[in-house]
């Protein structure tokens, strides 16, 4: 299965699940809400009534639910309601609850007089109030409203259980044709690249050969110069384009241990000579002995393409280092630049992206440089990101 359709499937099936998830999780909460507020007018009542229904009291107080429904709900109430004094004496106000012996409520009730009001037992409401000197706690039996409202949680949670892998296995042949004119034009994309960069070999060792022999019987020239220095430019694009394609093609690689300590003193050392040079400060922090498991001509590819991003686009300084964090090697490069825009911006991996700026400063580059460096990342299964902070450009990779 291609990655394009492992991404379409995920991202359909979240949603889905997500969708799921907020509607049933809507319907249970309101329904478990009208549960809970029926429980405690229930228990208010009682406590109201002064722990008692059993018999009418002076007052009324069911007429609030509803006359005669609230009488007929408050008959049909199962609980009990016991008073403690300071030093813990229990008295039995009522005892409407035939599975709970006598001895065992005052014991529950006890329990729950330290409490103010909540569910107890899962099934069971409880209330805590005092009245004359007295702590009562009232406790009813919710079983009958909460079975239901239980019963349609577990058929949710089955149903959306079903429902989810059903839409999987849904998804797998669907996805097949939903991606098919996508994987379609990336390999039109992937054999334009590959195509096109063997194709302009030729044209430009020819160009190159006839520039050589106009400067040997002409002389050079400033024209003839410009020649080479495009020539150069080309040279260098259809080299990062068959580096992308070769990418692209998903060949399997030799993979070994690679010490990555060494081959990043070696890479970026090899580029120190250009940052003095040019009057630019290189400073390394690369942490002794650490290794990965990948390919070594691709990492140092990797390595080189980002000494060389900095060594381009650093007004005056740069920065590398590499370090070990948990069980993952953080690869990262920061170096100033001009005209700075705070933020993430991950586009540099683009193909062919070169910000206006860089144009304009006449800086060469064919805007593939970083797409490889991602490509490479991806491939050793890490993560590539990129942000400017403070003034930097800021390039990090997770090995």
């Amino acid at each position: 299965m291609s990655k394009l359709r492992r991404k379409f499937i995920l991202y359909a099936f979240l949603s889905v699940a997500g969708l799921l998830l907020v509607l049933l999780g809507a319907l249970n909460i309101f329904d478990f809400y009208n549960v809970t507020k029926t429980a405690d007018d229930t228990v208010n009542v009682i406590a109201s009534s002064g722990g008692s229904i059993d018999e009418p009291p002076p007052f009324t107080p069911w007429k609030d639910m509803g006359e005669p429904q609230g009488r007929d709900r408050l008959d049909s109430v199962r609980y009990f309601t016991y008073a403690f004094d300071d030093e813990g004496n229990s008295t039995r106000i009522a005892h409407r609850m035939f599975s709970i012996s006598e001895d065992d409520a005052a014991k529950w009730a006890k329990e729950l007089s330290h409490r103010s009001r909540g569910w107890s037992r899962t099934y069971y409401r409880y209330l805590v109030y005092d009245h004359e000197n007295l702590t009562y706690v009232s406790v009813i039996d919710q079983s009958r409203e909460l079975n239901p409202a239980y019963a349609v949680l577990y058929g949710s949670l089955i149903g959306a259980f079903v429902g989810l892998t059903a839409l999987f296995f849904v998804l797998l042949p669907v996805s097949k044709y939903y991606v098919k004119p996508i994987e379609e034009g990336n390999k039109k994309q992937k054999r334009f690249i590959s195509d096109a960069s063997h194709e302009l070999k030729t044209p430009l060792a020819i160009i190159s050969a006839n520039n050589e022999i106009l400067e040997i019987s002409k002389g050079e020239s400033e024209e003839t110069k410009m020649i080479s220095k495009q020539i150069k430019r080309l040279n260098t694009m259809v080299k990062d384009l068959n580096a992308l394609a070769r990418l692209d093609e998903a060949e399997k690689k030799e993979i070994s241990k690679v010490d990555m300590s060494f081959i990043a003193e070696e890479v970026w050392g090899s580029f120190l000579p250009t940052f003095e040079a040019e009057g630019k400060k290189l400073e390394l922090d690369i942490e002794p002995d650490l290794s990965l498991e990948g390919n070594e001509a691709d990492l140092r590819k990797c390595l080189s393409i980002v000494a060389d991003n900095s060594l381009k686009y650093s007004k005056g300084r740069a920065k590398f280092s590499l370090k070990k964090n948990g069980g993952r090697l953080i690869l990262m490069t920061e170096n100033d630049m001009e005209n700075p825009k705070e933020g993430p911006c991950d586009y540099v991996f683009e193909r062919f992206y070169r910000s206006s700026e860089s144009r304009a400063s006449g800086i060469e580059g064919s805007g593939i440089g970083l797409s490889i460096f991602k490509e490479i990342v991806d491939a050793h299964h890490g993560r590539a990101k990129a942000f400017i902070s403070d003034d930097s450009f800021i390039l990090t990779a997770t090995l």
